[in-house]
């Protein structure tokens, strides 16, 4: 008989811990799944980053974007590449609705079979309001935090000329005789290069060439990239 009533304790000591184990789990599960139904408030990072006035993501070329701009002068002929001619491009980087750092990086690809060997990107500078700073690289690169950087009017913006030219001066590749006889290709609008990259007529004596190399021109590829910056990880010494 008193066997009996240990296996009935016994079988009643189960039973009770079963469902402290059961009520234990449920209690667990639901403050788990109260704090995943909990409503947060958190911020997402804006990134709309805006050249020229034009929202760079939504542009498919960037014919839409920018366009070279030749330097006036009066002994050579409008929108004409010729030796010693230097250009622009017109970069207003607009990052009001940007949160996070950012790198740009501008580049320049010839797509020409024969390369203007002398044609190259040898500066930038920043305007900033009566201020002009010209930096001589031939890499066209920076970073802007937006949550620091303003111009002088208090804006979220930078401007920036990307300085090219045709070289004819010290360090040039060409000589006077390769920069007289230097052709583009043919001004084929229906190349499929010319949407991708804009159009400069090289100079050309009418008298000296047929009729097909009054039009040649220099095609190119521009490349614009923008990508959130991550600082390099200090290096710890022991």
């Amino acid at each position: 008989m008193k066997e009996k009533n240990k296996i009935r304790f016994i079988e009643i000591l189960c039973i009770i811990s079963l469902i402290i184990t059961i009520f234990s789990i449920q209690r667990t599960y639901a403050r788990y799944f109260e704090q995943v139904d909990t409503t947060y408030n958190t911020n997402i990072k804006r990134w709309l980053i805006r050249v020229n006035d034009m929202i760079v993501h939504d542009a498919e070329t960037l014919n839409e974007v920018m366009e070279p701009i030749f330097t006036e002068n009066e002994n050579i002929n409008e929108n004409i590449l010729v030796p010693g001619q230097t250009g622009y491009f017109e970069m207003l980087i607009d990052y009001t609705n940007v949160d996070l750092a950012f790198e740009y990086e501008f580049s320049i690809e010839q797509l020409n079979e024969t390369p203007l060997e002398d044609f190259e990107i040898y500066g930038y500078e920043v305007i900033d309001g009566e201020d002009h700073t010209i930096t001589e690289t031939s890499e066209i690169k920076g970073v802007i935090d937006p949550t620091t950087e303003v111009n002088s009017a208090g804006e979220k913006k930078r401007e920036i000329r990307i300085l090219f030219r045709w070289n004819d001066g010290e360090g040039s590749i060409m000589d006077n005789k390769a920069d007289t006889q230097f052709r583009g290709e043919e001004n084929n609008t229906t190349d499929e290069n010319n949407t991708t990259g804009q159009d400069n007529t090289t100079d050309q004596d009418e008298s000296n060439t047929s009729e097909n190399d009054l039009h040649t021109v220099l095609r190119y590829q521009a490349t614009m990239k923008f990508t959130q910056y991550i600082p390099p990880e200090e290096e710890t010494t022991t």
